[in-house]
């Protein structure tokens, strides 16, 4: 049996009070004394089942809407949030703080030495370490294959510095699938406003590939640029 309710989650909480007040209603006025007829109690009974099934449906279709909108930005693999969980974060930003691009070095030879499925028990470790490391206010982000994206509001250098080079030295001491090891490289930026976050993405990227280009395993950040 299903039921059209497809708007936001309280429509369904709404539907659900308004059959019951109804519902009341119609139950109140069977209840006054206006003679036999047997029929009324039977439409009232039908009504309040109606409406407790309505309500139940409701509440059903209002949790698979909420699953499916905490799913639609969340990388399946990893459980972190995605590029779309990003941009939606991005216009809810209010404060300055840092940007930061995380990028697995030599990540192919893990895959062709080891599998894809270790492959992608080295992301889910990486990501473990990312939260285990994520300040009060900050998220972390799969950007897409090996590449993530950590946005943390509030922390500026040097200490979102201090930060990805605890998370670099733990992911490179860290064993995982096969005892696989791995390290990684990482850019930051600082913005002062949420409206510097698109044209910053640039900057750190170009910070992650000087890292690449210096050797990997390591942390740089952008230059601000002389004024």
């Amino acid at each position: 049996m299903e039921f059209p309710v497809r708007g936001p989650p309280r429509v369904g909480q709404g539907l659900t009070l308004l059959l019951a007040g109804l519902s009341s209603l119609l139950v109140g006025q069977w209840a006054r004394p206006t003679g036999n007829e047997p029929g009324l109690a039977v439409i009232m009974l039908l009504i309040c089942l109606v409406g407790a099934l309505f309500g139940q449906q409701a509440i059903r279709l209002q949790r698979q809407a909420r699953r499916s909108a905490h799913d639609a930005q969340r990388d399946p693999l990893t459980g972190l949030f995605n590029r779309r969980a990003f941009d939606q974060a991005v216009r809810q930003t209010v404060q300055g703080g840092t940007l930061a691009l995380l990028d697995l070095d030599h990540f192919k030879a893990i895959n062709d030495h080891h599998g894809h499925m270790a492959g992608d028990r080295v992301l889910r470790g990486v990501a473990d370490v990312l939260l285990d490391h994520l300040p009060a206010g900050g998220s972390a982000y799969r950007w897409g294959g090996e590449e993530f994206a950590l946005l943390l509001p509030g922390l500026f250098p040097p200490e979102a510095e201090d930060l990805l080079d605890s998370v670099r030295q733990e992911v490179q001491v860290r064993s995982f699938a096969g005892g696989a090891h791995v390290t990684l490289s990482a850019g930051l930026g600082q913005y002062t406003v949420p409206e510097q976050l698109p044209g910053i993405f640039s900057e750190v990227d170009a910070a992650l590939l000087a890292a690449k280009r210096a050797g990997r395993n390591r942390v740089m950040h952008v230059v601000p640029a002389l004024t």
